[in-house]
This record gives structure tokens, C-alpha cells and sequence, in this order.
């Protein structure tokens, strides 16, 4: 590293002779003369004095050898791991103190003097040498020179001796004069090119370069795509126009460069299913999308031909951005055609191999992508070489050129392509057949070498497909599925089906025709084209087939009704008697030749055999089934009448023209018939009868409404209500049959989701004679004190659904409860309240209504029951005042839904009144209805002294919750204020309810702004007054808290800090409990969010944005800890009174809240020990 010369210019070497490093000159030095310690000062200074003179700090930085550095530039490899006596630690010292003195004597920092240095040295090295052939990469000679230099700059950096600040500005300056050596943007784009094409070549020559050339293209296209793109926010608009050319010339040579690649095309072929759109790295996709929109389709198919007509193509990159184009664009579908189209003609006209190829590979890349955006594979090969009009069918010359390349490809391609080529050859002249026979002979070689039969090919497989192929029992599965789907839709067999049967015959025969003949999963309800298309024979032969398979159940297997993981089986016979229904007019003449046919051919059949042997033989199902449809449509099977001389219909129902009634009655009157009713399990029960009817549609019944109505009679009042319970029946108690009706009803209506219609005439008319019996008993001093039967059913029913603890629960009950409302609301109001005997006096008790009003909150309004009910009484107004007085206690919520909706109700309730008696009405429902009253634009407030405050008040907030404006409620809340001040309370609770009600249902017109301003306007006025509101979260207002559900009343916590904002802040001093509450409300709020019930709150807040800022549970429970926190230590001394209640709930839930409690009681605790006394 030394210099004769000035520091600027380096030394030059003799000719002839090796430029040695330092090392070795001082190593050679100690070897050449002996060691003489007098002479060892002398040298020092001698050597030190020459470096200081002679030195060059670039050859120094390049000369020092680091013998721990490795192939590998890692920083963290470039730490100083030399030992004592190892010559790279000497050396390094050696720059340290050179670069020091050097430093010293021009008057410059060292770090910056290093990293110009360094700089200058990178420069040095990245010099192509004179005479060697021009590359890109760094050969291993600079490498490790670079090495070298990396490892003294990391060195140097860590002993503080390097400026990275101007490490960087170096550099740029290096750059922008590399830029500004040439003269224009298309000069610079050429370099960056050409370079990297030099990149290319020297990684196709060595193996060696590829980890390295790849990582140098990641960065540049990461640079590319983020400099071509930064200018550019949202390509989806409009851009400036004089930016786009710019940004296009940029990406275009991207893309072309980025294309051109190499890659063979036996990899390819091998491996393109692995390139479609779905399987390619997500990136590389958004990029081509981000190409796709500079671009337009021709431009980008004009870019693709181009990289396709180069030398070596990128494969992979090619058929990934052809799956990409086709998927995204649609106009690419008929721009790859034509491509295709091009590259085939091209081929043929000069035989071009690589056209051919090409062609080959983007068509099925394309197809890869499924039907939707190409056409399969198969088609394109159809369409080019299935015709006469063939790229092939021009010459001999032709044919051997198409045989000799899919000849070719046979070793290569995956077996579903051979596949197509065999089962859709190209059309060939007879004469030159022998071409095509070689090619299949071949193909069907490679197919068996690959344990792949051409005859497991499914009917419906697509060979086009990424997917890995199916097992052949699958695939023949799923053409039956496929061919199944046809033929329902069409009606005819597929013409698929009929050509495989003819030309695919083993694959036929082995495979599709077992998969078809499997037992299928058969469906839980009948299809209803079985209901009218079948004939007399059809049915007869069934019926036999049906007893002959009840004879041998025992070897029969269940069936499966559904594919679902909750999939029911049954038996066969009863299989059977599911199909059998009895819905409509059709469904009944299709269950009575049935059933008919089954029971004749059973009783002939097994005539000689015993009785038990029938019993065993015949279905019971089908014997309760025809005794229903018989007494229902035939009058005379009514009357019971057996004849042991009528002959069996079975020897008359193959004649073709069959008289099914007279068959029916002939059956009904034999005497072994008779006989089997009579069985146990062969008896049609009254609830047996009740299902069965409730199944018939009323609007296609093949009886008539009267003629149904009459039925219903006959067979409740003649057939079960006298029957004893042993034989089916009621025995006489038409109590019981209502109860088993009203049973039956619910069960099948919760089942079916269907209505009582057809029944309901029956209901009303039961449920009304067992009123007038009770009026009966009622006049003989009989009591009922049990209560009403309906809701003892009811009550009895809602116990064995558990308390609601679940959801699962709750929507049970929910949908029990629905069917009950249905049941009352089909029925005489009068049934919803009780009349009690004392003495000669009547009495009505609406105990039952209103217990299960309050627990089930199903709302039915009873006035006019009420109404009803109070003519049997002496003084009817007396009574009535009685129950609506008690009502107020007992179930408020009966009278707040009668506020409510009390402008429709009052008009019903006066015409009843009035009808009846010729009074006023009594004073309860005159106070409702004289409880408010408004006129536009100023409300006015009754001041009714006999109406209960909570009622005027329900009625007030039901009209301003009306109101549009809010001027008209801040002046009524200002009248409140003056003349009915007790209102204010009651009020301020319908406000938290309704506040409640737009959290839990909110509506899509209203806000939950609206309730939260209603609450704070009432709220102010509240703390205007000085009223005390918090008993209203202390939860001892037992009235109030029966007018809401027990959700709400729980949910209260949440309107409590949803009103945080409005508080008074002289509420901790002047209220006592304040803190209490204020702290029980939030501790409550939290095990409301931990047992998920705020979850319902949650789920209503994506309605609009608006509602979901003011719903949040975390952001308000967030609110209130802080609240909380911020104010405690304000709190008086009388605030922490009864607060140790809550300590253990917050240890649960809130360790910090405990220990803000504890710290600031404790505080005041002490303060008052030291406080002096008062002595006077």
C-alpha cells in the first residue's frame, strides 16, 4: 500500500513482478534479518515516519485481509474474531492509527475522513478491469476485497471512528454523477437493462449466482413497482395524462424485462397447474392487477406476444400472468382466442415448434381457470383439431407435424390431457389413421405406466381442472349426481348417459351403473309428484311391496332420512306410513287405495294364518290411517256394521276400472277388520285423531267447511268424548278433551310451524261450553279456586322448559309463548278472568291472567272480557273499579299498554258499556281516559287528583315521545315543574325504558339520540327540584319495575352511565347514596359484560355508525371506572356508609376500584383521629 508518489496517484508495480500486501512485506522482512534489539527503536520510527509520507488510505482499506470473513456479506460475520498473533488484528490497529494521523494532519474529523475513504474505496473496487469481459456481478476477487473493506467499516463503527451521515452523502454523490453521466432518462432505462441482462447470463452460467441474482431482482422490482406507482395514489381514477406515458414506459420495461427469464418448457408442462391464479404467491398477483390498469387488454396481449416471440421465456411469471389476465379482465377471454387462433396458424403455416408449444401452454394455463372465464381445455382442442376446418387438415405434412408434437409431450404432460387427446381425437382421413392409432397406442402405454385406466374417466370430469383427480368410485358418484340433477331438470335421460352406455361401456357397466344403483339417502318429507302420477297398478303393487317388506323388517336395514350430522333413521314401515299423507284432496285418494290395497292383500294373504300372526303381518300405522280417512269421507263407515259373508276386495281391485269407496266399505265391514281395531295399538286414539286432522289444509280439504265442521262434531261429542280413556277416549270429561286438544295443538304447531285454522271452530266452541258449565257451577256456590284450566296447562307446560338460563331456552319459551297468545287470541275474552260465588254476591278475580302476564309478559288486553264478565255481578262499575284498582299493584303493565293504545281502545270499550248499561263509565277507565290530553301547538296537562301519578305520567311520555320538537317537552317538562311534580319520577323511568328500548331494538328511523336527550331534559328537571331519582336504581319503586321486562330492569346499569354526562356534580355531597350506587351500578355493568348479556346491545350497534359510538359496553364501562376513580377521593366521609357490601364483588371484578374505596375511607378515617376536639 505504499507510494513513491503523491497519496493521489497509486503506486505501480514493476513489470515482471507481484504486488505484495503489507502483511507479507513485514513478514518477509523478519525472516530476511536477524533480530537485534538496538536496532528495533530505530526501525519503529523509521517505518512509521515512511507510512506517514507514502501512505494511501483507498489501497490500505482494500489491502488489510480479514481472514474471518466468509462467502456470505453478513454484517454480523464482520466483527474482529482474530486472536493474538494474527496478522488482521495488527492490520486493523494498524488503519485506526493511520487514519487517525491522517486525519490529525489535513484537519478533519476521523469519521468523516473514513467514510470518504470508504466510499472512494467501493468506487475503486466496483471497476470493471481492463481487458475482462464485461458483467454485472462482482467476481470472487472483489468479493473478498469487499469483504475486507465491509469488515474494517464495521470496525470502524464500532469504535466510534465512522460517520454514517457521511457514508450516505458520499455515496449519493457517486450516484448522481453515474445519473448525470448520461445524458437522458432512455439512457439510464438501456443501462439499468442491458445490466440486468448481465445479471441473467452470469446466473445462468453459474449455479452459484442464483441465491444472489434473486435477492438483487426482489430489491430492484420492489423499487420499481414503489417508484413507478408513488405518484399515482389511487389508479382507479382519473390521473394526470402527462404522468401515465412516464409511468407506462417505466412498467413496460418491467414487464417485458421482468417476463424474460429463463425457464424450460418441459418444467412447464410438468408444472403449470401449479401456476394458476389461485395457487400464485398473492403479491405477484397484485402486481400484474397493478400492471393490468396502466395497461389496456390489447396492450397488455401486444407486451405478452412480444416476451413470447424472445429467445427464453420465464415460464412460470408467463402462465401466472395469463391466469391472472383471464381471471381479471374479461375482455382477455377473446384476446387469448385470438392469440391462440394467431400462434396456430403460424405453426402450421411454418411449422414452427415453438408456436405450437406456446399455443399449447397458454390454452391450457387458460383453462386451468375453470369455464366461467375459458373454455375448457377439451373444447379447444375440439374446436382446433375436431373438424375438417382443422389447423391440421391441410396436408400430410400437417399431420405428422401435429402427431410427432403430442407424440412428444407424452413423457411430460399430465395424464388428464392424454385423456381428452384419446377420447376426443383429431379428425384424420382413413388413409393416414394409422398416424392416429400410433399416437393412442403410445398415450394409453404412458396412461398404464402410470396406473391410470382410461375407462375410470368420469362422464362429467373436468379435465381442465387444477384439482388433483378423484378416486374413480367418487368420480362415478359424482356423475350421478350430475346425471340426477339433468334429468330432474330436463326430464330425459342425458344424452351423456346414453353415449357412454354405447361407446363407454365398461367404464359404464363397472362404474357409473353401481354408483347409481346405491341405496339412496331418501328425503325426510315425500316428493309430491309421487301425491298424482301414479296409477291403480302402480299403487297395488307397492301395497304388496309394503306388506312383503313389513313381513321381513327383522332383515331389513333402517333407512336414512337426512345427510346431516343429526340424520334420523327409521324403520321401513314406517318409512312407508310417512309417505302416506293426507294434506290435500289428491294426498287423500292416494292414502285410501293405498291403505285399501295393503289390508285387502294382508287379509287375503294371510287368511288361514292366526290372529296374532295378521297382527304381526299388518302395519298398525296403516290401520289407525284408513280407519281416519274412511270415517272422514264416508258417511256410511260412521255406523258400525260387520257382515261375515262379504267377499275380501282384493279379487276386484285389479280390474281396471276400481270402485275405491264400495272397496273401502267392504273392508270396513269385514269381521277380522273389525277384529284388529279392537287391538291396542291398532286403535285411533283422540289424539291420534287430532294429529292426523290438524294435518289437513283447510283450503284443498276434500271435505267441504260444513261438511268438516260436522265431522269435528261427530267425532269429538259422538266417537271419543264418551269413549274411555282404555279404548282411546275422554271418558266423558270435556275438560280432559280440551286439555289434550290444547296439548296436541301446541306440540304440533311448535313442530310444524303451522296454525290451529282447521281446528279453531272446534276450540272455541269446547272452551265455550266449559265457560258456561263454570257460570252453571258457579250459581250453585261451587269455587274455582284452582283457576282457569288454560293457564294451569300453560304453567305446567313453561316448567319443564327449564328457567331460560340459556338461549336455547329462551327461544323456546319465546316460540311456546307465541302459540299461547294464538290460543287466547282465538278465544272469547271472557275466559281471562274468574267469577267467585260469596253468598249473593259475584266477584271477579283476574289472579291467573295477571301472574301470567308478569312472569311471561304476554300482553292481551282484558277489558273487554272485563266488560263481559262484570254483567253477571250486582254492581258491575263497583267490580270493574276493583280489578283495574288492583290491576295498578298486581300488574301495572296491563294499564300502561292501555294508556298506550288507549285512543283505539276507548272507542271499543264505550260502545260495550254502553250497550249493556245505561251509567257512565266507571271511574278507573275514566280516569285512563281522562289521564292526558293535548292540543297543537301547546301541551296541557290534566291535573286529575284521582289518577294514579305513574298513569298521567305514561301517558305524558307516550305524547312526548310523539313529539317532533323538542321546545313543546322542554315546556311541558316546565309545567311539570309548577303544578304536578310527582310526575317527574314516574316520568324519568318510561324515559330510561325507552332509552333502553333503542339500545336492545333499535329502530331504523330513530336514534338512540332522541331517548337520551328525553332522559337528560327530565333529569334536569329532576336535579332542579331537588327530587332524589336514585330509588329508581336501588330498585324499591316495585311498582315501576313491574312495568318492564326483567331484561330492562337488569340492563338498567347501562342507561345509569349512558347519563354520566349530565349528572350534577354536587350529587356526591348532597345525595348520601350517590357513591354506593353509583359504585353497585357499575360493578353490575361489568357482570353484565362478562356474562355476555351486553352482547345483545352489541349485536344492534352495526345498524349506523351514529348508534354505534353511543352503544359500545367497553367504551362504557371504560367511562364509568373513571368516573369513578376521579370522584372518589372527593366523596365525603357519610359516602363510604354500607360500602363494605360491595368490597368483595369488586375484589371479583375490580381489585383497583377495592383499593380506591379502602385508601380514601381509611383516609377520612384518619383525619378525624387527628382532628381536635371540640370542647366547647
Amino acid at each position: 500500500a505504499m507510494s513513491a508518489g503523491s497519496a493521489d496517484s497509486p503506486p505501480v508495480p514493476a513489470p515482471g513482478r507481484r504486488r505484495r500486501a503489507l502483511s507479507e512485506l513485514l513478514v518477509g522482512r523478519v525472516n530476511k534479518q536477524k533480530y537485534k534489539p538496538e536496532r528495533e527503536q530505530k526501525l519503529q520510527e523509521a517505518a512509521v515516519h515512511l507510512l506517514k509520507c507514502y501512505q494511501n488510505l483507498n489501497d490500505l482499506f482494500l489491502e488489510v485481509d480479514s481472514t474471518q470473513c466468509k462467502k456470505t456479506l453478513c454484517f454480523s460475520n464482520l466483527s474482529d474474531h482474530e486472536s493474538p498473533g494474527v496478522p488482521g488484528t495488527h492490520s486493523k490497529s494498524f488503519v485506526v492509527s493511520a487514519l487517525q494521523e491522517q486525519a490529525s494532519k489535513i484537519g478533519v474529523p476521523v469519521g468523516i475522513l473514513s467514510a470518504q475513504t470508504t466510499v472512494s474505496s467501493l468506487q475503486q473496487l466496483c471497476q470493471v478491469p481492463e481487458g475482462s469481459q464485461q458483467a454485472a456481478l462482482l467476481n470472487l476477487e472483489q468479493r473478498k476485497k469487499l469483504s475486507s473493506l465491509l469488515d474494517i467499516a464495521q470496525d470502524l463503527l464500532e469504535r466510534g471512528l465512522f460517520c454514517r451521515f457521511s457514508f450516505c452523502q458520499e455515496i449519493w454523490k457517486v450516484q448522481v454523477k453515474c445519473l448525470f453521466a448520461r445524458s437522458n432518462s432512455q439512457i439510464v432505462v438501456d443501462w439499468l437493462y442491458n445490466n440486468l441482462c448481465l445479471v441473467c447470463e452470469q446466473m445462468e452460467n453459474s449455479n452459484q449466482e442464483m441465491e444472489v441474482a434473486g435477492l438483487i431482482f426482489s430489491d430492484f422490482m420492489r423499487i420499481f413497482v414503489l417508484r413507478g406507482f408513488q405518484k399515482i395514489p389511487d389508479l382507479r381514477r382519473n390521473v394526470e395524462l402527462e404522468k401515465v406515458p412516464q409511468v407506462g414506459g417505466k412498467i413496460k420495461v418491467v414487464f417485458r424485462f421482468f417476463l424474460s427469464f429463463s425457464g424450460t418448457v418441459c418444467d412447464a408442462i410438468q408444472r403449470q397447474k401449479d401456476w394458476s391464479f389461485a395457487k400464485t404467491c398473492p403479491l405477484l398477483t397484485t402486481l400484474y392487477r397493478r400492471l393490468f390498469v396502466i395497461f389496456s387488454p390489447k396492450e397488455l396481449i401486444g407486451h405478452l406476444q412480444e416476451v413470447l416471440e424472445t429467445h427464453e421465456v420465464n415460464w412460470q411469471l408467463v402462465l401466472s400472468c395469463v391466469s391472472t389476465l383471464v381471471v381479471c379482465l374479461a375482455e382477455a377471454q377473446q384476446l387469448i382466442k385470438d392469440l391462440l387462433a394467431h400462434l396456430m396458424i403460424k405453426a402450421f403455416e411454418s411449422y414452427d415448434l415453438e408456436s405450437m408449444i406456446t399455443a399449447f401452454l397458454i390454452a391450457r394455463q387458460a383453462a386451468l381457470e375453470g369455464p366461467s372465464v375459458f373454455i375448457p381445455y377439451a373444447d379447444w382442442f375440439k374446436v382446433s383439431f375436431g373438424n375438417v376446418s382443422g389447423y391440421h387438415g391441410c396436408s400430410k405434412k400437417a399431420l405428422v407435424f401435429l402427431f410427432k408434437f403430442l407424440s412428444d409431450l407424452v413423457p411430460f404432460e399430465a395424464p388428464q390431457y392424454m385423456k381428452i387427446h384419446i377420447l376426443h381425437p383429431p379428425l384424420v382421413p382413413v388413409k393416414y389413421r394409422s398416424l392416429l392409432m400410433e399416437y393412442i397406442t403410445l398415450a394409453k402405454t404412458r396412461l398404464a405406466d402410470l396406473k391410470v385406466a382410461i375407462e375410470d374417466m368420469g362422464l362429467y370430469e373436468d379435465l381442465s381442472s387444477a384439482r388433483e383427480a378423484v378416486e374413480p368410485h367418487c368420480q362415478a358418484e359424482q356423475d350421478v349426481e350430475k346425471a340426477i340433477q339433468v334429468f330432474e331438470h330436463t326430464g330425459k335421460i342425458p344424452v351423456t348417459v346414453m353415449e357412454a352406455s354405447i361407446f363407454r361401456k365398461p367404464y359404464y357397466v363397472s362404474r357409473f351403473l353401481p354408483a347409481l344403483l346405491i341405496p339412496r339417502v331418501l328425503p325426510e318429507s315425500p316428493d309430491s309428484r309421487m301425491g298424482e302420477c301414479l296409477t291403480d297398478i302402480h299403487v297395488l303393487g307397492l301395497a304388496v311391496l309394503a306388506i312383503h317388506l313389513n313381513e321381513s323388517k327383522a332383515f331389513v336395514p333402517e333407512l336414512v332420512l337426512e345427510t346431516s350430522a343429526y340424520a334420523k333413521t327409521c324403520s321401513v314401515t314406517a318409512f312407508w306410513e310417512n309417505l302416506l299423507t293426507y294434506r290435500t284432496r289428491d294426498s287423500f285418494s292416494l292414502c285410501i287405495r293405498f291403505c285399501v290395497a295393503a289390508i285387502s292383500y294382508s287379509l287375503c294373504k294371510f287368511s288361514s294364518q292366526s290372529h296374532d300372526v295378521l297382527c304381526n303381518c299388518l302395519p298398525a300405522g296403516l290401520i289407525k290411517k284408513v280407519q281416519f280417512v274412511v270415517l272422514r269421507m264416508y258417511l256410511e263407515s260412521r255406523t258400525t256394521c260387520q257382515e261375515d259373508l262379504v267377499d275380501l276386495p282384493w279379487r276386484n281391485l285389479s280390474s281396471p276400472s276400481v270402485d275405491w269407496k264400495k272397496a273401502a266399505l267392504c273392508l270396513w265391514k269385514q269381521k277380522k277388520f273389525q277384529e284388529l281395531l279392537k287391538e291396542r295399538e291398532c286403535q285411533l286414539t283422540y289424539k291420534d285423531w287430532l294429529l292426523f286432522e290438524m294435518e289437513v289444509k283447510p283450503d284443498n280439504d276434500i271435505l267441504s267447511d260444513a261438511e268438516r265442521q260436522y265431522f269435528h262434531q261427530w267425532a269429538l261429542y259422538q266417537q271419543y268424548l264418551p269413549e274411555s280413556s282404555v279404548a282411546g277416549g275422554c271418558d266423558g270429561d270435556l275438560e280432559k278433551a280440551c286439555a289434550i286438544l290444547i296439548e296436541t295443538a301446541v306440540d304440533f304447531c311448535l313442530r310444524y310451524f303451522n296454525n290451529l285454522r282447521g281446528m279453531l271452530s272446534l276450540f272455541q266452541e269446547m272452551v265455550l261450553e266449559l265457560e258456561l258449565e263454570r257460570w252453571r257451577s258457579s250459581n250453585t256456590g261451587s269455587s274455582d279456586d284452582e283457576g282457569h284450566f288454560l293457564f294451569r296447562i300453560f304453567k305446567k307446560r313453561l316448567q319443564t322448559l327449564g328457567n331460560g338460563s340459556t338461549v336455547g331456552e329462551r327461544l323456546l319459551r319465546h316460540q311456546e309463548l307465541l302459540v299461547y297468545k294464538s290460543i287466547l287470541l282465538g278465544l272469547p275474552p271472557s275466559v281471562l278472568i274468574s267469577t267467585h260465588r260469596e253468598g249473593w254476591q259475584r266477584s271477579l278475580h283476574c289472579k291467573d291472567f295477571f301472574h301470567f302476564v308478569n312472569k311471561e309478559l304476554v300482553l292481551i288486553s282484558p277489558f273487554q272480557g272485563l266488560l263481559s264478565a262484570c254483567l253477571n255481578c250486582r254492581e258491575p262499575s263497583k267490580e270493574v273499579n276493583l280489578i283495574l284498582t288492583a290491576c295498578q299493584t298486581q300488574c301495572p303493565i296491563i294499564l300502561s299498554s292501555a294508556v298506550l293504545w288507549w285512543s283505539r281502545l276507548e272507542p271499543v270499550v264505550q260502545c260495550q258499556w254502553k250497550r249493556h248499561f245505561q251509567t257512565a263509565l266507571p271511574q278507573e277507565l275514566t280516569n285512563i281516559d281522562g289521564s292526558w290530553i293535548f292540543s297543537s301547538p301547546r301541551l296541557t296537562l290534566l291535573s286529575s287528583n284521582f289518577c294514579t301519578p305513574w298513569i298521567s305520567a305514561a301517558s305524558l311520555y307516550f305524547i312526548i315521545h310523539q313529539q317532533a320538537a323538542q321546545e313543546i317537552m322542554k315546556t311541558t317538562l316546565k309545567n311539570l315543574e309548577c303544578e304536578r311534580e310527582e310526575l317527574l319520577l314516574p316520568l324519568f323511568f318510561f324515559s330510561l325504558m325507552s332509552l333502553l328500548s333503542s339500545y336492545l331494538a333499535p329502530n331504523d328511523g330513530m336514534s338512540s339520540l332522541k331517548p337520551l336527550n328525553i332522559c337528560a331534559e327530565v333529569l334536569g328537571c329532576l336535579e332542579k327540584r331537588k327530587i332524589s331519582w336514585l330509588v329508581l336504581f336501588q330498585l324499591t319503586k316495585k311498582v315501576l319495575l313491574h312495568l318492564a321486562p326483567d331484561q330492562y330492569i337488569r340492563m338498567l346499569p347501562f342507561t345509569f352511565y349512558s347519563l354520566v354526562a349530565y349528572f350534577d356534580e354536587d350529587l356526591f355531597n348532597r345525595e348520601q347514596a350517590f357513591l354506593y350506587v353509583a359504585v353497585d351500578m357499575y360493578l353490575k355493568l361489568v357482570q353484565l359484560f362478562v356474562a355476555g348479556e351486553t352482547s345483545a346491545i352489541s349485536a344492534k350497534a352495526g345498524f349506523s355508525q351514529e348508534h354505534c359510538k353511543q352503544v359500545d359496553p367497553l367504551e362504557l364501562i371504560t367511562k364509568a371506572r373513571l368516573f369513578l376513580l376521579r370522584w372518589i377521593p372527593r366523596c365525603p366521609k357519610r359516602s363510604f356508609s354500607g360500602i363494605m357490601e360491595l368490597l368483595a364483588t369488586c375484589e371479583e371484578f375490580d381489585a383497583e376500584m377495592k383499593a380506591a374505596l379502602l385508601s380514601n375511607q381509611q383516609s377520612l378515617e384518619d383525619a378525624d383521629l387527628y382532628r381536635e376536639p371540640l370542647l366547647f
